[in-house]
């Protein structure tokens, strides 16, 4: 009796936790790995994936990988197996960065048996930790490029806000009153740049363009108030070939002209239709017979870009009025017009 109780405990020894018995008799291999996914690192790939099942146990899991798509391409992966232990995540570590890895997954049990089929492939690129921006833009200069144009110079690409009329402020340095900020947008060219469009400056009047903390980088930092937000310009020309009837050649007109010394304003801006835009000024007005200068620009308030002008019409009772054959406006947009 000893004898026979000895030889049932012997039978009964353990091989990694699983009875010497049923490892010797388990033929059935593990259900393969379901739902692996993977996330870059760096120079690490973190993998994680689904339990698999099996008729004993599932004692741990292998990861193979390479640098092509098992799945997409045939082939098999170069490196691996890695074995995990008996986990549900795993960290592939001393990979390249920048450099995109195939990563599949199989399980196996106490006897050796392993999945029959990999699990579902997953591509990972480690890359490097990059350097945190925490530096603020500020303005490098200001310019007037017009009597109602502003090109402000960041030193880096910035984001506007929604409110851009608010975002910015300008002020006389010689009477302290501030000058109307009606716009301002991006430059096509250089995210840099912004173009702020003002009420009507006064030639070589000094100003001081002060810029707002709403105004940020593209990683989120906004301009620091202080000496970095703000820049001092002198007041633009006009830089349009519009002008009042007082620069007509007429010999009585231009002595009229002497006691006008006011250019001419707009009154109001009105799209009849999508074609036809009507501006009507202050007092009339005489174009441009150059026909290589256009004495007006349109552009889209929400990115700036030009909106193309086909033509351009006066009316013949009253001269104050002209009318602007554009391109196809977009409806419920916002433009803004400089003369």
């Amino acid at each position: 009796m000893k004898n026979k109780i000895l030889a049932l405990a012997v039978s009964f020894l353990l091989i990694a936790g699983v009875p010497l018995a049923y490892a010797i008799d388990d033929l059935q291999v593990p259900s393969d790995v379901g739902n692996l996914v993977g996330y870059p690192g760096d120079g690490q790939a973190v993998l994680g994936w689904q339990m698999a099942t099996d008729n004993v146990g599932v004692t741990g899991y292998k990861i193979y990988y390479g640098l092509e798509s098992v799945d997409n391409n045939g082939g098999e992966y170069i490196f691996g197996p890695v074995s995990t232990g008996d986990t549900l995540s795993y960290t592939v570590s001393d990979l390249e960065n920048n450099v995109t890895y195939y990563f599949v997954a199989t399980a196996v049990d106490a006897a050796g048996n392993e999945s029959d089929y990999y699990s579902n492939e997953v591509s990972v690129t480690p890359v490097g930790v990059a350097t945190e921006d925490t530096t603020s833009p500020y303005v490098l200069k200001a310019t007037a490029t017009s009597n109602m144009i502003v090109e402000v110079s960041f030193n880096e690409d910035v984001d506007l806000p929604t409110d851009v009329v608010s975002a910015f402020s300008i002020v006389s340095l010689e009477t302290d009153e501030e000058l109307g900020v009606l716009d301002a947008y991006l430059s096509d060219e250089d995210a840099s740049v912004v173009m702020v469009y003002t009420d009507t400056q006064e030639e070589g009047m000094s100003y001081q363009l002060t810029v707002g903390s709403s105004v940020t980088d593209v990683v989120g930092n906004p301009v620091v108030s202080g000496t970095a937000d703000t820049a001092i310009f002198d007041g633009g020309a006009e830089a349009v070939s519009v002008a009042d009837e007082g620069t007509s050649n007429d010999e009585e007109v231009v002595a009229d002209a002497e006691q006008d010394i006011e250019a001419p304003e707009i009154d109001k801006v009105e799209s009849v239709d999508l074609t036809q835009v009507v501006v009507t000024f202050n007092e009339d007005v005489v174009l441009s017979e150059d026909e290589e200068v256009m004495p007006f620009e349109i552009t889209l308030a929400d990115d700036g870009s030009t909106v193309e002008i086909l033509g351009i019409s006066q009316d013949e009772e009253d001269m104050s009025i002209v009318t602007l054959e554009v391109v196809e406006l977009l409806p419920g947009e916002d433009y803004v017009l400089v003369a």
